[in-house]
């Protein structure tokens, strides 16, 4: 039981974390799944951990939520074409290793946005996605015995836990830094995957 709560813990943590990052979850999820040889990895635990993120972006964003006429904390103009384009560069997340995130706020960037904004329109773009993911992962089990026990309860509430917290220090981070050190991370983990395959 206790490595099992172990696993639900780092696998939560990497899900509420890489998922607002522009780092990709999916993919980060799966080496630390290999690297520590997880045995709690399942189809309702992953739709436990999209399901824990989803909360916690909604409960963040609650007020602007309720009150989408007025995207009022976004300083720039968001219209409805901007909201498509970007919303069109988010579909790339589907091909393996690009980063849902970061392909959401490059493009918002590249359409003036300034940082803080682009991380608050890649953040209300990951409801639609994360609704779609735990959709799709409910359809796929619907016709199993599912258990909801202390394993699936436990895995929401940390994803919930540690994506809101990434959300809000995030945000904090980019009204002071730049993206700059993620595309260093990224070029770095994947010459050292690289080297580990290929060598």
């Amino acid at each position: 039981m206790f490595q099992e709560f172990i696993e639900i813990l780092i696998l939560s943590a990497v899900q509420g974390i890489s998922e607002f990052l522009p780092i990709s979850s999916s993919a980060h999820l799966i080496l630390v799944s290999n690297f520590y040889d997880l045995k709690t990895g399942s189809l309702l635990i992953d739709i436990s951990l999209h399901l824990g993120s989803l909360f916690a972006i909604i409960f963040y964003f609650r007020k602007d939520l309720l009150d989408l006429k007025n995207n009022k904390n976004i300083s720039s103009n968001l219209s409805l074409k901007s909201i498509i384009i970007i919303g069109l560069f988010q579909i790339l997340a589907l091909i393996p290793g690009v980063s849902r995130a970061g392909i959401t706020m490059t493009a918002a960037r590249f359409m003036k946005f300034n940082r803080v904004d682009s991380g608050k329109i890649s953040f209300l773009l990951s409801i639609p996605a994360l609704t779609g993911a735990s959709l799709l992962g409910l359809r796929d089990i619907f016709y199993q015995s599912i258990e909801i026990n202390y394993v699936v309860i436990t895995a929401v509430i940390f994803s919930f836990l540690f994506s809101y917290i990434t959300v809000k220090f995030f945000l904090n981070y980019l009204n002071r830094f730049s993206l700059n050190i993620f595309v260093f991370y990224r070029i770095i983990i994947s010459l050292v995957l690289f080297a580990i395959i290929y060598f």
